[in-house]
């Protein structure tokens, strides 16, 4: 008789040996460090044989995703380190099994902070309400942002209005805006003595819009203001470097464009800013300032196993190189804006200008609601996209990620011409 207990011993078999969990995807298919090895080729960021490559590294199956704005495709490489070390913590032998200091001191290094200044969260939701919560604000205290925040970058802002009387102040944005000068102008307009707090998006989700973070560090630091950043998106899509960029707070959502496993993100707390801002969670070391950002990771038993997989994506992207991901992901951006824009009736709410844009972009199009569009790109050809609704927008929004291709920005430009030809 086929036992239970011989049951298992043989799916835990099959699953460690790499046969198929569902039909057409394996957990283990390749070894870790043949796929790292292969992502070190030196190539131009232009060779298609070499993303194409790339592409073999994901599970991703059965359609066009062009939704990694939402969540990202977790890479081969990063989900065997995972798995890996999720069987081996719970045999109890191993307990963690990797060196944090070195782990921490990757990360950091890959957004361009110290290790003193990171904190592991779950999302930029996570980490957007750890700054707000933690902030010393009175009653009459102005936070400005902008009308093309995440509820994740915004909410927590209106908790802290709601409870302490502080006074958010919404500045509406052109969509798109033609110059940097539209985005920076209007709040250097609307700072006031009361002005505590601007909270803006590097990369708003609603356009893709990239937003001048440099600029408005330095009218903050001119105007002793606190600058917050939802950064969502940037990690793992553009080179980024969060001490050039001279913000005081940067949070972002590893699980996107970086790859990461779901439930990771990274908050950047500024040096000098770690005393400033009270611990949302309390627990052991919760008042040491001696720790300075480390305060912010004693929030107790956690799955460091994501972590471990954070770092692995972090590993995973580093091979192939930053710059490269950049050029690669603007290069398959540029070609899908550039023929959008050629569709009749076609609305482009991203910029065209390189230093305005990022890996996503949104339109919508003259006599069709956004549901029709996403409905038709859906049905013809099982591509997954963006509706963003959010403040009455009506919108669709595409990403183009390192796993993307010519052909499947192709497919997605044949069904929006098809649908506009149709009537």
């Amino acid at each position: 008789m086929f036992s239970r207990r011989t049951f298992l011993k043989a799916a835990l078999a099959s699953n460690m040996l790499g046969i198929p969990l569902v039909k057409g995807m394996k957990l283990f298919s390749r070894d870790s460090e043949s796929m790292l090895k292969e992502l070190k080729t030196p190539s131009s960021p232009f060779d298609e044989d070499y993303w194409k490559m790339v592409r073999k590294q994901f599970y991703i199956r059965g359609g066009v995703y062009l939704n990694t704005g939402t969540a990202g495709s977790v890479p081969m490489y990063v989900m065997n380190a995972v798995f890996e070390k999720m069987i081996k913590r719970e045999q109890f032998f191993e307990g963690f099994g990797w060196d944090w200091k070195k782990l921490k001191k990757d990360v950091a290094d890959f957004i361009g902070i110290n290790t003193d200044e990171l904190v592991f969260t779950r999302n930029t939701t996570e980490g957007m309400n750890f700054v707000a919560n933690g902030l010393d604000l009175k009653p009459g205290d102005e936070i400005l942002t902008t009308t093309h925040e995440h509820v994740g970058g915004l909410c927590m802002w209106e908790l802290k209005a709601k409870r302490y009387g502080c006074i958010i102040k919404r500045i509406s944005l052109p969509a798109p805006p033609k110059e940097p000068a539209d985005l920076l102008n209007p709040f250097n307009d609307a700072i006031s003595r009361k002005t505590k707090v601007i909270s803006i998006c590097h990369v708003t989700f609603t356009t893709g819009l990239l937003f001048p973070v440099k600029e408005f560090s330095r009218l903050c630091r001119d105007k002793g203001v606190i600058l917050v950043v939802d950064g969502a998106h940037p990690p793992g899509m553009l080179n980024v470097n969060i001490h050039d960029l001279g913000c005081d707070f940067y949070a972002t959502s590893t699980h996107k464009w970086l790859c990461a496993p779901k439930g990771t993100g990274l908050l950047f707390i500024k040096e000098d800013m770690a005393d400033r801002l009270w611990t949302t969670i309390a627990s052991g070391g919760w008042d040491d300032l001696s720790l300075k950002a480390e305060r912010f990771n004693r929030v107790g038993t956690r799955n460091d196993q994501l972590i471990y997989g954070l770092w692995k994506a972090v590993e995973f992207q580093n091979a192939i190189g930053k710059d490269r991901i950049e050029k690669r992901i603007r290069q398959l951006n540029r070609y899908l804006r550039e023929n959008l824009i050629k569709i009749k009736g076609l609305q482009l709410k991203t910029p065209m200008r390189d230093d305005m844009n990022s890996g996503a972009c949104s339109f919508s199009i003259d006599g069709f609601t956004h549901q029709e569009i996403g409905k038709a790109l859906k049905e013809k050809g099982k591509i997954y996209y963006r509706l963003v609704a959010e403040y009455g927008y009506n919108w669709i929004r595409l990403s183009t990620h390192i796993y993307n291709s010519f052909e499947e920005i192709d497919l997605a430009l044949e069904i929006l011409n098809d649908l506009v030809k149709s009537r």
